[in-house]
């Protein structure tokens, strides 16, 4: 077989006039593609449409679509079920719970708030801080393993008491006016303790909800009200503004409660004059340079110190000139540099450490005491 002779190949002309040929070149010359059968749009006409065609395909994807549906709509596993709320108490803890419970509650039907998967917190911290103007800031976090939705919320608090017109206004601390206060000026210095006492010369009244403070001036105040009293020794009792035409006034007066007993009521307090676009942690320093160099006599007859000048300090003695001047003066006085005259009513050069001082005003120099 190995070496025998190959076989004769057939003829083209007698194989193409073959019968079989003939036939199956007759089936492929009329052979026509069947189109699909798409059925009429009904239920289930979408899933010929993605190609599933068998009944167990479209079971499954119904099954498949019944169960995302139901993680997202139906109360599950995947749904708030605890609520807690933290950073606030009383009043204003139920207040904010009622509005998350409202919040969720009220979301239209396509919109499943209550899934935590879906929950987004920016929109409930506004919803809940446009509601209470007493919250100034919330954080939403969500544990989905226990099912948590927690709200911790920061309150606003009453930081200010404003004294203007002699109407008395409570003021929150990022700066917004709350309400008037049914006070009066002889009750008013006692009211609400912790806050800070502030007294301006603006002749507009004040309205609920308006902004009170420049950014800069609040942060002015929440300085000297936290730094006042540890830098300096002192007890500050109120800040006197001018009028506020600008972001920060030109000079702001302090009112300092005299660490002495007995007092004249007239003469317990002395008023420190500060420039508040000057650097505030050296101002005080400089301050408490020269309150210690105060003698006690000397100490006792303050009426104020201006601390506006680089490198002294103006001390205002009662029973002289310039304590009948009105501390906000539209031009700051500027110490002599002549030799002083007895005549002169103008403040005189003198050493604050001086051992005798005399009840005349004068700038003070700010010694610093020297190392050995």
């Amino acid at each position: 077989m190995l070496f025998g002779k190959k076989k004769k190949k057939l003829d083209a002309r007698v194989r193409f006039q073959h019968s079989t040929f003939t036939k199956k070149l007759g089936t492929a010359r009329n052979y026509k593609r069947q189109a699909r059968v798409i059925p009429e749009f009904n239920g289930f006409s979408i899933f010929a449409t993605i190609g599933l065609r068998t009944w167990w395909a479209k079971l499954l994807a119904l099954i498949a679509i019944v169960g995302v549906l139901y993680l997202i709509y139906i109360p599950n596993f995947l749904f708030v079920k605890v609520i807690t709320i933290s950073g606030i108490d009383g009043d204003t803890k139920t207040h904010v719970t009622a509005l998350v419970n409202q919040y969720l509650e009220q979301a239209p039907f396509y919109n499943p708030r209550r899934n935590l998967v879906f929950l987004r917190a920016a929109p409930l911290s506004k919803y809940i801080i446009s509601k209470d103007t007493r919250i100034s800031k919330v954080t939403i976090k969500r544990n989905f393993f226990k099912r948590t939705l927690t709200v911790s919320a920061n309150a606003k608090y009453i930081a200010y008491i404003i004294s203007r017109q002699n109407i008395y206004y409570s003021v929150y601390n990022d700066g917004t006016v709350i309400q008037v206060e049914p006070l009066d000026g002889a009750q008013w210095m006692n009211s609400f303790p912790g806050t800070l006492k502030i007294v301006d010369a603006q002749p507009n009244s004040l309205e609920p909800g308006q902004q009170y403070f420049t950014p800069e001036l609040m942060s002015v105040a929440n300085y000297l009200q936290q730094h006042f009293k540890a830098d300096v020794a002192q007890d500050m009792t109120y800040i006197e503004l001018p009028a506020r035409l600008a972001r920060l006034p030109v000079q702001l007066v302090v009112h300092v409660h005299k660490n002495l007993p007995n007092l004249n009521p007239s003469m317990a307090e002395f008023a420190v004059l500060i420039d508040p676009k000057k650097d505030l942690t050296i101002v005080l320093e400089k301050l408490n340079l020269l309150l210690s160099q105060t003698t006690p006599d000397r100490y006792k007859a303050l009426k104020y110190i201006d601390m506006r000048f680089d490198d002294k300090g103006f001390v205002c003695l009662v029973n002289t000139p310039c304590a009948n001047q009105p501390l906000m003066p539209q031009v700051a006085p500027v110490p002599a540099s002549t030799s002083p005259s007895p005549s002169a009513t103008a403040p005189t050069s003198s050493v604050i450490s001086t051992p005798t001082p005399t009840p005349t005003s004068s700038p003070s120099a700010i010694n610093k005491p020297k190392t050995q």
